[in-house]
């Protein structure tokens, strides 16, 4: 038993670490995209603003020289002559002069190269002519083709560098709160570690200080029965009583140490069906139960057999055990799912969802024995492998167990 509660302890931190770890990675990369989704919101806001704010002003300009609200040598000054929030838009102001097909003169406030200036005399049509990195407008004045040139101040090439340099900061945010944050969570779960601790002192304690008492009842009922050769109804039902006892304090031991490693195998179905069946058959044979198995000799499926095993093994022992006197067990399988159904006594539709729960019992006289224990470990081990479980029964009438793989 101590190899057994030590073996519980070693699972139940390895979990704990595992969700620490999960929940450490998890606020981390909601911290990395959160951080980076608002930088980037940020940084486009001011890309598109500040590129409407000057092709705005840069309309503006042009539409004035157009009507001759501004002359040619003022344009030179008009950046120096605009508004502090408005300068970082005209700052960059240039214009070209060509008569006759011949720059006469020019102010270039940016450095244009050739093939730029190249590009921007090619525009033959008068309208306002836009790349991502200038806008230009040629007008026509004293028979002189004038070209308006404003070099954009934010393009798209910064806009990117931006992005890349808010996604190095959001990576080191994200890795920073990533270190951060495991101190934190290792106070947050320190309270449930040691709840953990002490549920399974008490599962074991229990396990050692009620299975030791139920030995000694069971082995003393055996020698007195074994001696007295006879058919005491009072001491079958103690024995039966003890039974239900010890099979109770397994099962609370079993839901609590089930580990969380999935191993998956490939075996087949009816070889698998039958060995589960042949561990019912002495109880099968006192209530005159047939059980009928319908599956192909072929069939195989990949999955956890030790899983599966519980699971069939606790619907097939309800099937069962709430079954009537000659009553039938029909188990269909194949490679997708798992059916057992039965001819017993049933389940109000009302408490269908309630049998999962812990020590739920569907008839709360003690007609029957048991409890339904074992199928809140059915619900974990189907949560645990991504199966899907599903239960259908009519009262007095059928009750049907469907594990879905």
């Amino acid at each position: 038993m101590n190899l057994i509660h030590n073996q519980l302890s070693m699972l139940d931190k390895k979990k704990t670490i595992y969700t620490k770890k999960r929940l450490q990675f998890t606020f981390s990369v909601i911290v990395f995209f959160v951080v980076f989704l608002l930088s980037l919101l940020f940084l486009c806001s001011i890309y598109f603003w500040t590129r409407y704010q000057q092709y705005h002003n840069f309309s503006i300009i042009t539409q004035s020289i157009e009507d001759k609200k501004i002359s040619l040598d003022t344009i030179s000054h008009i950046w120096e002559e605009s508004k502090d929030d408005d300068k970082r838009f005209n700052e960059n102001l240039s214009y070209i002069v060509v008569n006759n097909n011949t720059i006469t003169s020019e102010k270039l406030n940016s450095e244009f190269t050739k093939e730029e200036i190249q590009q921007i005399m090619g525009q033959d049509i008068g309208i306002l002519y836009q790349t991502n990195k200038f806008y230009s407008k040629w007008i026509s004045l004293n028979n002189s083709k004038i070209y308006i040139i404003s070099r954009i101040n934010y393009t798209f090439e910064s806009l990117a560098k931006d992005i890349f340099v808010a996604f190095l900061v959001s990576l080191f945010s994200a890795w920073v709160f990533f270190f951060l944050l495991w101190k934190y969570i290792n106070k947050l779960f320190l309270p449930v570690e040691e709840n953990i601790a002490n549920m399974n002192d008490f599962i074991h304690n229990a396990w050692h200080e009620l299975q030791t008492p139920l030995s000694v009842i069971m082995s003393n009922i055996d020698f007195y029965m074994d001696n007295k050769k006879g058919n005491d109804f009072i001491l079958w039902e103690i024995k039966d009583e003890t039974k239900k006892m010890s099979e109770l304090i397994k099962s609370l031991l079993r839901i609590s140490k089930e580990d969380y490693q999935i191993h998956l195998e490939e075996f087949r179905v009816k070889d698998f069906i039958n060995e589960i069946t042949d561990n019912f058959e002495e109880k099968r044979r006192q209530k005159n139960i047939v059980i009928q198995i319908y599956i192909e000799d072929d069939v195989k499926i990949i999955g956890n057999r030790k899983h599966l095993s519980i699971c069939m093994t606790n619907i097939l022992w309800n099937a069962i055990k709430y079954n009537r006197d000659n009553g039938i067990v029909e188990i269909y399988c194949d490679t997708h799912s798992f059916v057992v159904k039965d001819s017993g006594i049933g389940i109000s539709k009302e408490n269908i969802n309630k049998i999962f729960d812990r020590f739920y019992k569907e008839d709360s006289s003690r007609s029957t024995e048991g409890f339904w224990i074992w199928l809140s470990l059915v619900k974990k081990l189907c949560h645990l492998n991504n199966w899907k479980y599903l239960v259908q029964s009519e009262k007095n009438h059928w009750t049907c167990f469907t594990i879905q793989l």
